[in-house]
């Protein structure tokens, strides 16, 4: 079976309440997307759980922090 995706770009609210009543009457799945917020929403979940357990503050030292697991690496051809 081949998987087949459609994107449809509009700002028009009635063309796609026409789409989904369409959509609900197959079986297919769909995925509505804002384009004023790009970002998955589970990247988004995790970008809050994180900044919600405060991890940048436990660094006192940034760059003492970012030397100490940094790893150099030769660039190529010098």
């Amino acid at each position: 079976m081949v998987e087949t995706r459609i994107t449809i770009t509009t700002d028009n609210q009635k063309l796609i309440d026409k789409i989904l009543l369409l959509l609900k009457k197959e079986e297919a799945t769909y995925q509505l997307e804002d384009s004023n917020s790009p970002v998955s929403e589970k990247v988004v979940g995790l970008m809050n759980k994180y900044a919600s357990q405060n991890l940048i503050h436990t660094i006192k030292d940034p760059k003492k922090w970012q030397q100490k697991d940094r790893v150099d690496r030769s660039l190529p051809q010098r």
